[in-house]
């Protein structure tokens, strides 16, 4: 997917600026981070990660020298009753995410598969949101900075080199990774300067360890004059940065020597490839995430008090439905989240008490599964179901009534225009259903991970996607009966909308209310039946030569 220019354009801002900082003699990253130090939101109070975490840090020294970690966006403010200070210039974070769309071959055909189903491909698509710093927002609470328990880190830190299983070698006076013998090498403790030091330099060699072709399969070589191989250095320095900072292990003078001669090779690769910077945060991301993740399932079980002394995985089918249940009442916060597990546990449960040749589930049969673990609420169930309808992880079909009780199609699901639904079936397989302890915790902490913020399309959105000058936002346009002509000119195939631009005016279309979902460039009118059971038509105009879909 091309790279939108707007996004080329901050990209090569925000390389000048770490370029310009490590021509000083230091990279930004280079400082004895912990835990109070990395930037978060300061609502959910997650920290950013990836090229946002280097991107919110040197904003934030340029901001108030780093004294203040917390960001959040425009809407988030409003809903705690803080204000952005006028004439603040937000900073704009980019979120990327694989969705799915049709595969189409060299001359725009789809592709079919070998069941005649349209072949599906993950594409790369961005999300751009706007943050601003604690110190451009009115109202917001003083900053009070959380003292690091050194001692607790470094506790945690021998437990993630114990528990990433790499083979750790002590002796000698070099720190390095064999990839072709899959071994680190590092001195013994007693010749660091510091403790604090040796786990440092360990979690770097660490970072390389992850590359390794049996885990991430990263190119990694062993010519040290290589372009390669000062690429590869960057990953692993990215990653003992992101995990120290996670877990509050602070990096010292000692081993910012020891990585700076790869300073001046970091310059000319940034200056010759400014993505670099980017591709390099994104596989130091993936890197800490290999490394961390026992001790994030560990702390997350620990912090939501997941299993209360039960063991999830030891739980049969059914019990798994009734204990998320459970949870959902313990943690209100998160319920809707751990909702949709127990009812996609459900699903799961179903599918495995009828075991349906044909793939035909009856909704009555889930209703029951669902009711019997305590959900009996009718109303929550019906938005359930819809929640998964509309996900398109489940098909709803209107069955055949005759083989079932009359109490049975009483049980069955009416749709927003009064049909009677009586089956579904499943766009995967049964097991993509099923919650695990992993799923769990994921549940548990995905609306508060911090790194993405969730919320409804708002006129603070579409303003930050810089349109037009002075833009007028229709987020509710009327359309009965009504009709609007312009040029697209933004596509969100993930949140599911589309701007059309019609001088200054911006109007929201949902791509669901739209018989077409039309691309970036085309002008068109959209029109609107009186009919609220039709979609909207697209008519095409005028469409640019070269248009690309922008999300």
């Amino acid at each position: 997917m091309p790279i939108p220019e707007k996004v080329k354009e901050r990209r090569k801002e925000l390389v000048e600026k770490v370029c310009e900082a490590m021509e000083k003699g230091t990279a930004p990253w280079q400082k004895p981070w912990v835990d109070s130090s990395c930037p978060v939101n300061a609502v959910s109070g997650r920290r950013y990660n990836g090229i946002n975490f280097f991107n919110l840090s040197i904003c934030g020294m340029m901001a108030d020298g780093g004294q203040d970690p917390r960001w959040c966006t425009f809407e988030q403010a409003q809903e705690k009753g803080w204000r952005i200070k006028k004439g603040s210039k937000g900073t704009h974070i980019e979120f990327w995410k694989l969705t799915p769309n049709p595969e189409t071959d060299r001359n725009g055909k789809l592709v079919l598969d070998e069941n005649g189903k349209i072949r599906m491909k993950d594409v790369p698509l961005v999300r751009n949101y706007v943050v601003f710093h604690a110190s451009q927002i009115d109202g917001i609470e003083p900053y009070l900075p959380v003292k690091n328990d050194t001692g607790v880190s470094l506790e945690k830190a021998e437990r993630i080199l114990e528990e990433s299983g790499a083979d750790i070698r002590h002796g000698g006076n070099q720190a390095f990774y064999n990839p072709e013998s899959d071994y680190i090498q590092v001195p013994d403790r007693g010749q660091f300067l510091s403790n604090e030091g040796y786990y440092a330099t360990t979690l770097h060699e660490l970072g390389h360890w992850t590359g390794h072709s049996s885990r991430l399969n990263r190119e990694l070589t062993v010519e040290h004059t290589s372009k390669e191989y000062a690429k590869e250095e960057l990953i692993a320095e990215m990653t003992s940065v992101f995990v120290s900072s996670e877990t509050g292990i602070p990096q010292t003078e000692e081993h910012f020597q020891r990585q700076a001669g790869y300073i001046q090779s970091w310059i000319k690769i940034l200056k010759e490839e400014p993505n670099a910077l980017f591709r390099a945060a994104s596989a130091a991301s993936k890197a800490s995430e290999e490394i961390l993740k026992h001790e994030r399932v560990r702390e997350q079980v620990q912090e939501h008090d997941v299993s209360e002394h039960v063991d999830f995985e030891k739980l049969d089918n059914r019990e798994r439905v009734a204990f998320l249940i459970k949870e959902a009442e313990r943690h209100p916060e998160q319920a809707p989240e751990i909702l949709n597990a127990a009812f996609r546990q459900g699903v799961y449960v179903t599918s495995q008490l009828q075991a349906s040749n044909c793939g035909f589930y009856n909704i009555f049969k889930l209703r029951d599964v669902m009711s019997d673990a305590g959900l009996s609420d009718s109303k929550r169930f019906d938005s359930l179901l819809c929640k998964l309808r509309d996900e398109e992880q489940v098909q709803l079909h209107a069955g055949d009534v005759t083989v079932h009780t009359s109490e049975e199609n009483e049980k069955g699901f009416i749709d927003e225009n009064g049909f009677r639904m009586g089956t579904f079936t499943l766009s995967k397989t049964p097991e993509a259903f099923r919650a695990t302890e992993e799923s769990l915790v994921w549940v548990l902490s995905h609306n508060t991970c911090g790194q993405e913020p969730k919320h409804e399309i708002t006129e603070g959105d579409i303003v930050a996607l810089e349109l037009s000058e002075n833009p007028k936002v229709h987020l509710k346009p009327y359309t009965k009966g009504g009709f609007f002509d312009g040029e697209i000119a933004h596509v969100d195939m993930e949140r599911g909308y589309c701007v059309q631009k019609a001088g200054n005016s911006l109007t929201v279309h949902r791509l669901e209310a739209l018989e077409t979902v039309p691309e970036v460039g085309e002008k068109v009118r959209i029109t609107y039946p009186k009919d609220e059971g039709r979609k909207a038509g697209v008519a095409i105009r005028e469409q640019r030569q070269r248009c690309h879909r922008i999300a």
